[in-house]
């Protein structure tokens, strides 16, 4: 059964993973696609971004973050920055 939550402060760490484990499979195409692995130089990795985002919206006061459940497994759901607040 999934449930809803508020976000606690003891779940950043784990969406910060789950983020990097959900996008691996995108990062490579993307990475792929791109090139050289040069680009690794002028740009941040993919880990360090995942961090970031969910850092940046787990400390704006202009982002509700919720956790959902499943069977204590926390799942990653993202909204597009132009849909939020729409309920």
């Amino acid at each position: 059964m999934v449930t809803l939550r508020a976000q606690r402060t003891a779940d950043v760490p784990g969406s910060v993973a789950l983020a990097r484990r959900s996008w691996k499979d995108v990062e490579e195409a993307v990475d792929q696609a791109r090139g050289s692995p040069l680009d690794r130089l002028v740009a941040p990795s993919w880990d360090d971004h995942h961090e970031a985002v969910i850092l940046g919206a787990c400390r704006s006061p202009a982002s509700s973050v919720a956790v959902a459940e499943d069977d204590g497994e926390v799942e990653v759901i993202a909204v597009h920055p132009v849909a939020r607040g729409r309920g």
